[in-house]
């Protein structure tokens, strides 16, 4: 028992802890199909549907160059502060868009990147349910579909933030350029554990070899 104790030990210094990386957006803005060519870049995000005419959502970019590769990742969330509800509707979908050319200056609805894969989803709460103001996070890898790793490599992620089903809903998010009672912008935050290092390997290489030794003159 003493001696996987101090194993344990061994391991959690020379690896180190599992560190954080807090990534802000490098661009965000809504767009809404009432008004196909208007750049909405505020505030604030929306996604909102209004019986299936009028509807809207957000858009997010996320630098990802420099960041740890998948094997070392533990979680990625995206967090984002909602201070408005409106309707019945409480899950908003979190989607990915392949194309990352886009820039919140020149985004809307004609030209803005196609929604593909839905990788989250999160019960935000309806307007009889939602609450106070509040972060909420966006768990990115339960579903398993991001390709994390492809992303890192082109360096940029671009997510959607929309609402899950049609109906006469809204959720309003902070955006980037919210900062006035505080910070309230969207950001990643990837957890992720070191690899071993060298010294990991030698120390429970000096660990283990005692036992192998006593256990071959049993």
């Amino acid at each position: 028992m003493k001696s996987l104790i101090l194993l344990l030990v061994a391991v959690l210094i020379c690896s180190g802890l599992a560190s954080a990386a807090i990534v802000a957006a490098t661009d965000d803005a809504y767009i809404r199909a009432d008004s196909p060519e208007t750049v909405y870049n505020e505030y604030q995000l929306i996604t909102w549907t209004d019986y299936g005419t009028a509807t809207g959502h957000s858009y997010l970019k996320f630098p990802m160059a420099g960041l740890p590769s998948f094997s070392q990742l533990q979680s990625a969330t995206l967090n984002m502060y909602v201070w408005d509800v409106a309707g019945y509707l409480e899950t908003v979908n979190v989607h990915r868009a392949t194309d990352d050319s886009w820039s919140e200056t020149l985004i809307n609805w004609n030209n803005a990147p196609v929604i593909n894969d839905l990788i989250a989803s999160k019960n935000v709460g309806s307007y009889y349910t939602w609450g106070a103001p509040k972060w909420v996070s966006f768990d990115l890898l339960a579903s398993g579909v991001w390709d994390y790793d492809s992303d890192r490599s082109d360096g940029y992620v671009t997510l959607t933030i929309k609402t899950a089903q049609n109906g006469d809903d809204a959720h309003h998010f902070y955006s980037k350029e919210e900062n006035v009672a505080g910070d309230f912008a969207p950001y990643l935050e990837v957890l992720t554990i070191p690899e071993p290092t060298m010294m990991t390997l030698l120390v429970l290489g000096a660990l283990i070899a005692p036992k192998r030794k006593l256990a071959g003159r049993r």
